[in-house]
């Protein structure tokens, strides 16, 4: 294998995998180190799951910052310590709810909220992962965050289980979300299954995807065509190409005067030079002059 692959692969994460596990797992495949997951998936999860390969690793907190889709299954009744099945019950009882009750307190988690995250989770406080403290009995307060749930589709609702189609904001965790439906019933109910069906702009139904298992077992050849470029993983931005003079200028850090985006600070534009080659992702500024300028925000050269 070669040490120069950069890009991102879509892996379908399998149960009982942890995202570390996929990295390794793809790592190996390759044949190269520089391999980072973009946000972690529970074990017992499945789904998407985008993996930066090489340079690629530099905008993995881009790929991690878009919206992502769920499909869960709940049961009504049962407490957790993890808030999922596979946690130690802490409190069971036999809902008395009817459907009708059911639906509205799904629905009535759809928009902006505050969400506290679960103990047993990979959240850092005070540099520490939640789950490490958990997992020596130890339980903290742990500050909400701001998220936003943008639809919730109840797919399914049968005596104390349901299943729900989930769209929602980075940092959106189901089983909090869960937890909270049962909170708000009165019975408690806890995660059964996870399957994560989109992330940004990745989807389970992508042709790009490939099966964990199939990494395993075919290694390389199951990635060779699986692999994005990193450039067209950015395509939803603008593109502006270099001459070999100001491609000079701009990898030894002289930003480009780019007045045509006067009217867009913060953007994010594509930069190539003349034989193509991607170069960097820059943002939109203000230079000490007022002036509009590209600045380089990741480079790739």
């Amino acid at each position: 294998m070669t040490n120069e692959i950069n890009g991102i692969v879509v892996v379908d994460k399998a149960k009982d995998f942890t995202s570390h596990d996929c990295v390794n797992i793809v790592r190996k495949a390759l044949g190269m180190k520089r391999v980072g997951h973009t946000g972690t998936l529970d074990p017992m999860a499945t789904g998407v799951l985008p993996i930066c390969l090489g340079k690629a690793t530099k905008i993995a907190e881009l790929v991690s910052d878009g919206k992502k889709s769920y499909r869960a299954k709940l049961k009504l009744g049962i407490k957790t310590d993890t808030y999922d099945i596979t946690g130690e019950i802490l409190y069971e009882k036999t809902p008395d709810c009817s459907k009708s009750e059911v639906e509205a307190a799904i629905k009535s988690f759809v928009g902006k909220q505050k969400q506290i995250p679960p103990m047993y989770s990979a959240k850092k406080v005070n540099g520490v992962k939640l789950y490490d403290l958990a997992r020596r009995g130890v339980e903290i307060e742990r500050k909400a965050a701001d998220i936003e749930i943008f639809n919730i589709d109840i797919l399914n609702i049968e005596n104390d289980t349901a299943e729900i189609d989930v769209y929602c904001s980075k940092g959106t965790y189901i089983r909090s979300l869960i937890y909270d439906i049962g909170e708000k019933l009165g019975c408690g109910a806890t995660m059964t299954e996870l399957r994560r069906t989109g992330c940004g702009e990745f989807s389970v139904s992508d042709n790009d995807t490939v099966k964990l298992t199939e990494i395993k077992e075919k290694g390389f050849e199951a990635l060779k065509d699986k692999i994005i470029p990193t450039d067209v993983f950015l395509g939803c931005y603008d593109e502006y190409t270099l001459n070999e003079d100001r491609e000079k200028k701009f990898i030894n850090g002289i930003p480009v005067l780019a007045a045509k985006y006067s009217n867009r600070t913060g953007d994010f534009i594509r930069i190539y030079n003349e034989k193509r080659d991607f170069l960097a992702l820059a943002r939109v500024e203000q230079d000490a002059k007022e002036r509009t300028v590209l600045k380089s925000f990741k480079s790739f050269y």
